[in-house]
């Protein structure tokens, strides 16, 4: 039987307008050939509990939660590809499409997934925008255990160019819970999916200053 579908939701998304800045840094690694174009990637994944604006979050100590709490990740795309358009309003677009699963660390079963957990298209007036992402993942139906989520990030400017990451959790009992209810997560084709509203993403440009 499939995998059951996460009860993942994405709750926010933000630009921020950045300036240029020049960093010189003792020990610098040689810079890369002109030609050299850098791929899409992604800055950790942090689980937190909660996101006050670009690089602006709380950490979760040691990623670990129980299954009534929501974990809430906080990332960045980085080289992702802007299209320009002059002839609009605002020239600048990007767009993406995120998937996410969850396992057991170490394992490969997926015991649930949610494709296209975040598909986002913005266009803006200035190219040296940052974009955060912010996941929020039910996990009814996970016992207490050590797990992993990966997150999957494509960029649809780019030719479906794509870049992964792999975020360790770890979830305990709920204080007072029975025995039998923190007994080992079943086999994935046992498990109920989480059962969590799905909202689409937003976003709220702002500008540095």
């Amino acid at each position: 039987m499939p995998a059951n579908t996460l009860g993942l939701n994405s709750l926010r998304v933000a630009l921020f307008l950045v300036g240029l800045q020049s960093v010189a840094a003792e020990g610098q690694s040689p810079k890369p050939p002109v030609d050299a174009k850098p791929t899409l990637a992604m800055s950790p994944a942090v689980a937190v509990t909660r996101v006050d604006g670009l690089e602006r979050y709380s950490p979760l100590p040691d990623a670990t939660l129980t299954s009534a709490d929501k974990l809430k990740v906080y990332f960045r795309p980085l080289h992702y590809k802007v299209e320009t358009d002059p002839k609009n309003k605002s020239p600048y677009r990007a767009k993406f499409v995120e998937d996410g699963r969850i396992r057991r660390k170490g394992e490969k079963t997926i015991l649930a997934k949610e494709d296209k957990l975040l598909e986002y298209e913005t266009r803006f007036d200035v190219e040296d925008y940052r974009i955060y992402l912010v996941n929020t993942i039910g996990l009814e139906t996970l016992t207490p255990g050590e797990y992993e989520f990966d997150i999957t990030l494509r960029d649809l400017i780019d030719g479906q160019a794509s870049a992964s990451q792999t975020l360790a959790f770890r979830v305990v009992p709920i204080p007072g819970e029975t025995a039998e209810k923190a007994k080992p997560a079943p086999e994935p084709e046992t498990t109920k999916p989480a059962k969590v509203k799905k909202t689409k993403a937003g976003r709220t440009p702002k500008r540095a200053g």
